[in-house]
């Protein structure tokens, strides 16, 4: 019986690295003994009519994590990665009394899972690299992940190096700009206001954009200690403008003296020598309209 389980679990994993079940497979692999090997459980609503954005994004973390066990050296029968979809084992939620998703759920290979078999996405987030550093902790597993390469950075960096290289050239014979303080101090007010704005914290937490609960449609988070992008965003709006504003001020009020300066150069005419002796101003020029 044990070794038809284990034979059955290495089978499915080596067509994928994770394995969907439905109920009935959820309790004879998982559930039901004798099993001596610890699963990993996803439970989650991926179908599109659920509507839930940050079930997918879970997802394909929990698939680079899991791709990450399958393809290691490391890979054994004493861990395997599984996942469980609302709409196919809807009986599996009710059986655990479980009314959100995404939830990441270790079962161990003796006894019940305790507490802390149940993964603090609230809290934690559900990064792999985070992931990793739970499983390790409940089944002495270490996991390195590994991502797919990712050159959007690099190009982006590359992009804004060539701008600015840009620039300088067509402006070489002319860098006083680089000098300018208020230019520098402008600069550190938009980088000290995109810091407080909430924008570092979703780039560190990386906290999905939006979720909606598919037991009761909610969309609020459930936890004061997690919060969606979309909220961030919404509520960094004002302080955008608010920035943005400021920022502007100094550039607008410079903007507006050298108009005026310009303005009075071009209307600067000299007055005639009969005004000049009047007013006693001699070879003096006036700017006048």
């Amino acid at each position: 019986m044990l070794v038809e389980k284990v034979e059955q679990m290495m089978d499915w994993s080596s067509r994928r690295s994770v394995i969907r079940m439905n109920g009935d497979k959820f309790r004879r692999f998982v559930k039901a003994p004798p099993r001596n090997y610890s699963v990993i459980v996803m439970f989650t609503a991926l179908q599109p009519q659920r509507q839930c954005s940050v079930c997918r994004q879970a997802n394909e973390e929990y698939q680079v994590l899991a791709n990450s066990w399958r393809y290691s050296s490391a890979f054994s029968n004493k861990l395997f990665f599984t996942v469980v979809d609302y709409d196919e084992g809807a009986d599996v939620f009710q059986q655990l009394n479980m009314n959100s998703a995404p939830t990441f759920m270790h079962f161990p290979a003796k006894g019940k899972p305790k507490r802390a078999d149940t993964f603090d996405l609230q809290r934690i987030g559900f990064a792999s690299e985070q992931l990793a550093k739970w499983i390790a902790d409940r089944t002495d597993v270490q996991i390195r992940v590994f991502r797919p390469p990712n050159y959007s950075g690099t190009i982006a960096l590359a992009l804004l190096v060539s701008l600015v290289g840009g620039l300088l050239y067509l402006r070489r014979n002319n860098l006083e700009f680089i000098y300018n303080k208020t230019g520098w101090a402008m600069a550190a007010l938009c980088v000290v206001f995109a810091m407080t704005s909430g924008q570092m914290w979703n780039h560190i937490r990386g906290p999905p954009y939006a979720h909606k609960n598919p037991q009761n449609g909610q969309v609020v988070s459930a936890s004061l200690l997690l919060l969606f992008s979309l909220s961030v965003n919404h509520s960094g709006a004002p302080r955008h403008v608010f920035s943005i504003s400021t920022c502007a001020l100094p550039a607008l009020h410079i903007i507006a003296a050298d108009w005026a300066s310009s303005s009075c150069q071009s209307l600067r005419r000299c007055v005639t020598p009969s005004r000049r002796a009047a007013r006693g101003a001699s070879g003096s020029c006036a700017c006048s309209t």
